[in-house]
């Protein structure tokens, strides 16, 4: 459950739907609106932590934690252990890897347990992103999602935001037993929703996944800002559609 205080001294807002959303001028709209006429049509897939929501464990942290020394214990017991890339992969429950990392350091068990209480606060929309997704869905472009994802946190997103609703599809790790950067998970995504690789465009803030997901034929885009993203796209695609505009521009 999210809680005001931990979001408070982090600086989130806490209300369901109240996320500062990327708004363009007018003229900026219609100047984007107008380069869209006869834009080849795409499948976009997004990873989820750090393109499309904030994951940054360790910011999370100094809003739970003050010592610096608990911090770092905590990131390594909970976010960088084996239980956490189980809990990714869906092959254990949320309370088997609880009472795992606590086994594992039982002098740290309050901690651990605040900390995967309410670690979902930390994943909050990237307002670029989501002004993003939403103008590829005016231009009646296709979305998908694609992430390595606990279940618990998968179903917190989709519940919390409803931006999801976007999405014609996707895929979280936990639910298919796959990780990225496997190249089985990206085979069984086109598979599922009858997609040709080359018309697909992924983009993710992991490297190794982006060329993982070029071994079959995706075109990728290795993740940084929506600006860049928008770059990269514009020589891939050949299209003036994601000229750099507005607000976007200034940052």
């Amino acid at each position: 459950m999210r809680t005001i205080s931990h979001q408070a001294r982090m600086g989130y807002k806490v209300e369901k739907v109240h996320f500062n959303l990327l708004i363009l001028s007018p003229q900026a709209q219609h100047a984007e609106f107008a380069a869209e006429m006869g834009y080849k049509k795409m499948n976009f897939i997004f990873d989820i932590g750090n393109v499309i929501l904030s994951f940054k464990p360790e910011i999370f942290l100094k809003g739970l934690w003050d010592s610096e020394t608990q911090i770092d214990i905590i990131n390594k017991i909970v976010f960088t252990s084996m239980e956490w890339i189980l809990l990714d992969k869906g092959i254990i429950t949320h309370e088997e890897a609880v009472n795992r990392m606590c086994s594992a350091s039982p002098e740290n068990e309050g901690l651990i347990r605040k900390t995967m209480e309410c670690y979902q606060d930390m994943f909050v929309p990237l307002d670029e992103t989501v002004a993003f997704l939403y103008d590829l869905k005016k231009q009646n472009q296709k979305l998908y999602y694609l992430s390595n994802f606990h279940k618990k946190a998968s179903e917190w997103i989709i519940a919390m935001y409803p931006f999801f609703s976007l999405f014609d599809g996707g895929i979280f790790s936990c639910d298919v037993h796959l990780l990225k950067p496997d190249l089985k998970i990206y085979h069984l995504l086109l598979e599922k929703y009858k997609l040709e690789s080359e018309m697909c465009i992924f983009m993710d803030d992991t490297e190794e996944n982006v060329i993982a997901a070029k071994e079959v034929g995706i075109n990728g885009i290795h993740f940084f800002t929506v600006s860049k993203a928008k770059e990269e796209l514009k020589l891939k695609l050949g299209s003036t559609a994601f000229t750099v505009t507005g607000q976007e521009a200034a940052t």
